[in-house]
């Protein structure tokens, strides 16, 4: 999968999730969009992320636990020492790509 799409279907998401908080502020409950779960489904097998017990794949920790970067902190995301920004799409992007390459990260 190339970057450009890759951003663009994880942006897709972010959207989804963002319009889902604005109702639910207004009080209004709704479920995410079909596509929502297509989208996450595809990028899953497509990038064959390996969930964790823990915090899930990278994908879906993006998305929920680092509420799509916005709770991201300095020192989140350490690998071999080193600091792993997630602060965007751009980031997770960086992040899943150096996950594949790098077999000892965990």
């Amino acid at each position: 999968m190339e970057k450009e799409q890759f951003v663009s279907l994880v942006n897709a998401l972010v959207v989804d999730l963002e319009r889902q908080k604005q109702l639910s502020d207004l009080g209004i409950d709704i479920e995410l969009s079909e596509s929502y779960g297509a989208i996450e489904e595809y990028l899953e097998s497509v990038l064959d992320l390996h969930p964790d017990e823990c915090y899930g794949d990278d994908l879906s920790y993006f998305l929920y636990e680092a509420d799509c970067g916005n709770k991201w902190r300095p020192g989140m995301i350490t690998i071999q020492g080193k600091d792993m920004p997630l602060r965007d799409v751009e980031d997770l992007w960086k992040l899943i790509t150096f996950s594949q390459f790098e077999p000892s990260v965990s």
